[in-house]
């Protein structure tokens, strides 16, 4: 454990090798010097770009297959090449457990004093591969690499730096595991899932075991500024054991030199929509986690543990070492969303389920990496990675009697059953104290409207979210209640849906005495407190949503008949519950509404279809569930290209995607038959009527306006509901108006009279 040894070349060092049996020090070489031979004169290019194309563009180029394959080789020959010159020194244990630290001296450096590169920017983790090891003479079963960094002061100069092969002795020793999740998203429609990180976490604390249940507390900052962050540690010092930041991070040039920088969100002044980066170096959050007493810090921002850039400041994860933090799990390159996802999700399951120390978790959720090597790629395709060796694991310091153990009576994932400790439940009023809950199931494509609800919510407290009919209003509504409740945000949600169509309904709202009555049941009041003031009063104080769905329904000279009389006390009671703690959110078809006061204009909210992507997706999965049983012909980029210009004539309204889902199986899924039917053909499962769903409100509105009595034996034009698929822009405010459209084109007794009254309609 000693300071970084001085060598001629940066490409070489002195190392020390530790283990309980005895110490070697030996001259540690570069393996990327032996790799140059391997590259093929076509690829001009040195092995480490190589590796960091693969790693970090592979996906976005799924087609340069050759390039990836050789990038495959160099790794595996970086590996090989690294455990030869470790097995060389004799200390390796034949098939035992090894934990392998990298130590240096440093304090956020990923430098040494003559400006050449220390040894942590060595690709250590592809140790933990098996087959890199089957060349040498002994082969350890399991092997984990955790980074350290030693203090300066005290060590002896001219010391090499030092490789242990023991067990390291980290964990989180307090009574109580609470983590703080802070998700960045300035630019969401650019950007990773909104909710990557945080679904993957919740869905393990919601499986924890009973016994473990209550004692895991999540919080995820909202909003995700940086004045918040500080306001939130300083509120709550040394409460936090874990603080992940899910943003991106970078390394820009400030006052001349690389520095790490993570990337918090910042309102617009005019428009809080208008989120806006706002770079926070890691100099100043390590000032504000030292003061908080975090233990432990997760980063999945790309490049967090970079070593590309030979400059101090450069390593956010060394960086926030310096500051105290004990343990940092850090990115070295670029990272893709599938691989966050399954590592975080290993992760958290094997340290708060299974109790395992950070690096142990880290450990086993790199395995998981290495086994399943499939990830999703651009156009539609999967690529296989071998990005177990991004994410990496810094400690702070060894235990002091590291070099006394013997690794061969060491397991790796010698576990510690972190969680036991937790005598001490927090108590239920101090953020989110978790009980069982049952998490919402993940909204696909709408991440990027629920980073700008959440932003927006805080300010405007009361929203006008509008939309084209089964363009998903109500899907997403009734998510958010789920998810904000589940993820602590709110303390309820209350949910009123003023349709009457809907199957699920048990109740009407006629008048503002029902919508009271129901606020205080969905509040599980007792009967001394359901007077509307008393409602108004509680909404006021707490931290409630109130959801008004269907609110066209005013609008609507059939459905709005008969509920005049409670417009304005409706109105009221919204302005009154939007001035406490609680937000509203109402909701409607059209874009004006009776029942509540809209002042500005960024308190409206349009919503509007999905993304080419996500409507690809989704008719992808409507059409055929599993991916296997797709044909090779439906990944070719023409094909790819048809159903992107399909989903751009459908809107991206998931009601009409799920309409004409069926008939992209039919034609075994040929993107470019399946765009001409839409134009030139006839949709065989929609003239059948057996492709849409008859419970949705936009169906069964049409049904109504198609069964209205008013017409002449509308039986008789043999026109189905579903035939409706929702390609239009503008919801009519009378929806028997959908039935003229399609009336007159085939009624006999159409006269030139009635098309100029439908047209004046």
């Amino acid at each position: 454990m000693a300071n970084l040894a001085k060598s001629s070349e940066s490409s070489e060092w002195n190392v020390q090798v530790n283990t309980g049996s005895g110490s070697s020090n030996i001259q540690l070489r570069d393996p990327l010097a032996a790799l140059a031979e391997l590259v093929s004169d076509d690829e001009n290019d040195e092995p480490a770009k190589i590796i960091a194309w693969y790693l970090e563009n592979h996906a976005s180029e799924p087609f340069e297959k050759s390039k990836a394959e050789s990038a495959k080789r160099l790794i595996s020959a970086y590996g090989c090449n690294l455990a030869s010159q470790i097995a060389e020194t004799g200390l390796v244990p034949q098939d035992g457990y090894v934990q392998l630290h990298v130590v240096t001296a440093g304090s956020g450096e990923g430098e040494n004093k003559e400006g050449g590169l220390s040894i942590q920017h060595l690709l250590w983790e592809v140790l933990e591969d098996p087959e890199v090891w089957s060349k040498t003479e002994r082969r350890p079963q399991s092997v984990s690499v955790v980074r350290s960094l030693q203090s300066v002061t005290g060590v002896e100069a001219g010391c090499p730096p030092t490789t242990v092969l023991a067990e390291h002795r980290d964990g989180l020793d307090g009574k109580r595991f609470n983590i703080l999740l802070v998700v960045s998203r300035p630019c969401p429609e650019k950007d990773v899932d909104y909710q990557l990180v945080a679904n993957a976490l919740m869905s393990v604390i919601d499986q924890l075991p009973p016994q473990l249940d209550g004692q895991t507390t999540l919080t995820i900052l909202r909003p995700p500024t940086w004045q918040a962050f500080q306001d939130h540690l300083q509120e709550h010092p040394h409460f936090y054991d874990l603080v992940h930041f899910d943003m991106k991070g970078a390394i820009p040039p400030v006052a001349g030199r690389p520095t790490a920088v993570l990337e918090f969100c910042q309102p617009g002044k005019q428009n809080p929509l208008r989120l806006r980066p706002d770079y926070r170096t890691g100099d100043l959050v390590g000032k504000e986690l030292a003061v908080a007493g975090a233990n432990t810090v997760v980063l999945n921002a790309c490049d967090s543990a970079s070593f590309r850039h030979a400059s101090s400041g450069s390593n956010l994860a060394e960086v926030l070492l310096g500051h105290g933090v004990q343990s940092v799990v850090a990115m070295a390159y670029k990272v893709v969303e599938e691989s966050v996802e399954i590592f975080m999700g290993s992760f958290y399951r094997s340290l708060l389920a299974h109790g395992m120390t950070v690096t142990d978790a880290a450990r086993t959720a790199r395995s998981e990496l290495l086994r399943n090597q499939s990830r999703r790629a651009h156009y539609m395709l999967t690529v296989q990675l071998a990005d177990y060796i991004v994410p990496v694991v810094y400690v702070s310091s060894i235990a002091t009697d590291a070099n006394t153990v013997s690794p061969e009576k060491v397991p790796f994932a010698s576990v510690r059953r972190t969680l036991e400790s937790i005598k001490q439940a927090v108590p239920s009023h101090r953020l989110s104290a978790k009980a069982k809950t049952h998490r919402p199931r993940l909204l696909s494509g709408r991440d990027c409207d629920i980073v700008k609800l959440e932003t927006l919510l805080p300010v405007a407290r009361l929203v006008f979210l509008h939309g084209q009919g089964g363009i998903g209003k109500t899907e997403l509504l009734r998510y958010l209640c789920r998810w904000w409740k589940s993820s602590g945000w709110i303390d309820t949600a209350v949910y009123i849906d003023f349709d009457d169509l809907n199957s699920e309904k048990t109740e009407t709202y006629r008048s503002m005495s029902d919508v009271v009555a129901s606020i205080a049941e969905q509040l599980h009041l007792p009967p001394d407190e359901r007077s509307e003031k008393d409602i108004i009063r509680r909404l006021q104080r707490g931290k409630y949503l109130l959801v008004f769905d269907s609110a066209d329904v005013f609008e609507d000279p059939i459905t709005g008949r008969g509920r005049d009389a409670m417009t304005e006390p409706l109105k009221a009671f919204i302005r009154a519950t939007a001035k406490g703690q609680s937000m509203v959110i109402v909701a409607s078809r059209l874009d004006t509404t009776s029942i509540a006061d809209i002042p500005f204009p960024h308190h409206n909210y349009p919503l509007s279809g999905l993304s080419v992507i996500n409507s690809v997706s989704l008719l992808q999965n409507l059409s055929c569930p599993s991916v296997n049983e797709l044909p090779d012909t439906f990944y070719r980029r023409g094909n790819i290209d048809s159903l992107r210009r399909a989903a751009i004539v459908l809107e991206g309204n998931p009601a009409a995607i799920r309409l004409v889902a069926p008939e992209l199986k039919s034609v075994n899924y040929d993107g470019e038959k399946f765009f001409s039917t839409m134009f030139y053909g006839v949709f065989k499962g929609l003239s059948a009527g057996q492709g849409g769903p008859s419970d949705s409100r936009f169906a069964k509105s049409l049904n109504q306006a198609l069964c209205s009595t008013s017409f002449i034996d509308t039986r008789k034009t043999l026109i189905k509901a579903s035939q409706f698929a929702p390609f239009f822009n503008v919801m009519p405010k009378d929806l028997t108006i959908y039935y003229w459209f399609l009336y007159l084109s085939v009624s006999r007794y159409f006269t030139e009279g009635n098309f100029e009254h439908w047209i004046s309609e």
